[in-house]
């Protein structure tokens, strides 16, 4: 057997013919140890339904998900690992386990599109100016603007930098989107990154031009004290 091949695949006994039908085009169901499997592919993943979902212990669509070419199974339920006959210690990731590497990725995915594509999202969002300009006074951004210079805080400081989460979200971490990111994780995350914005665009834009503000009266007032970035430079003869 190809040493390649993961540790659960090689303990396997259902190892070889596993591979085989991996590897089949035609052949959609098999059967293994008296259980049938239904195989379907998504861009490099095959998941995997079972006959029996009366015994199925979670609510998820399948039973298994294999990204190939190098064999790596998730969201294994018994139903399936036992048939297969890959032995109990082994233990597989779901997509849960995916979740923050994700998160960061696509809220740093995020700042780049609001850094360089900020006009682009404006104009897909198609929003009004109303639901995109914060009702905030000039006697708030002052406050504001005081209360960071008391902390020590320099305009340069306050920058708005949103993170993506799931949990702030309408839709969730779904079957399409495990998959997609299984398959190419830059290009899923971009995706889900688009998406996040776009949804979320009136939110980013109020808080945007809010910190701009704060951050505007900050270097006013700094240099009214004479302790402005400018009171630094030297004098013109």
């Amino acid at each position: 057997m190809d040493r390649k091949l993961p540790d659960w695949l090689k303990e396997s006994r259902e190892a070889e013919k596993l591979i085989a039908w991996l590897k089949s085009p035609d052949c959609e169901v098999k059967e293994f140890s008296g259980q049938l499997f239904i195989k379907a592919r998504y861009g490099n993943c095959f998941f995997f339904f079972d006959c029996l979902k009366e015994n199925r212990k979670t609510d998820r669509n399948w039973c298994a998900v294999i990204h190939m070419p190098e064999y790596s199974l998730y969201e294994a339920e018994d139903l399936f690992l036992k048939p297969i006959g890959i032995p109990d210690d082994f233990g597989f990731p779901v997509r849960e386990d995916l979740i923050p590497k994700l998160e960061t990725q696509i809220s740093r995915i995020g700042k780049k599109l609001i850094r360089e594509q900020w006009d682009e999202l404006l104009l897909k969002g198609g929003y009004t100016a109303v639901q995109m300009i914060p009702e905030i006074s000039r006697v708030y951004i002052q406050l504001n603007a005081d209360r960071f210079i008391k902390k020590g805080k320099r305009p340069e400081d306050l920058i708005y930098q949103p993170q993506f989460h799931f949990a702030d979200m309408k839709w969730k971490f779904s079957d399409w989107m495990f998959l997609e990111y299984l398959s190419n994780p830059q290009r899923a995350a971009e995706l889900f990154a688009q998406k996040w914005l776009l949804e979320k665009l009136p939110e980013i834009s109020k808080k945007k031009i809010c910190i701009g503000c704060i951050r505007e009266e900050m270097e006013e007032m700094l240099k009214k004290t004479g302790t402005g970035p400018e009171a630094s430079l030297p004098r013109s003869a």
